[in-house]
């Protein structure tokens, strides 16, 4: 149970990370993006509940590369939310523009 539950994570990260984006299925990724963060979460719950007791140094490692790499994934994830901000503000800019000018 505790390895499906790891396999499936693995299998959940593979999903996401295999999506290509573009500014048209932004927002689809966006709620595949939330679904599956809730369903790792949820998994992460699980493997920590089933079997181990919080001192066994594999769990320990796989709480620790779990929170390095959410810490991280999250902090790659907010560059690219404000990058796709920017990036659309100077498009409605410079189509604001272009309409001012017609």
């Amino acid at each position: 149970q505790w390895r499906r539950a790891v396999q499936t994570l693995s299998d959940l990260e593979h999903q996401l990370s295999n999506q290509s984006v573009t500014p048209e299925s932004y927002a689809h990724y966006y709620k595949f993006y939330e679904n599956v963060r809730e369903r790792e979460c949820a998994l992460f719950a699980e493997v920590r509940r089933l079997a181990m007791p919080p001192s066994d140094p594999h769990l320990v490692a796989i709480q620790t590369a779990w929170e390095t790499y959410n810490s991280t994934h999250q902090a790659a994830w907010n560059s690219y939310q404000e990058s796709q901000r920017a990036s659309w503000v100077a498009y409605s800019d410079a189509m604001a523009a272009w309409a001012r000018k017609s």
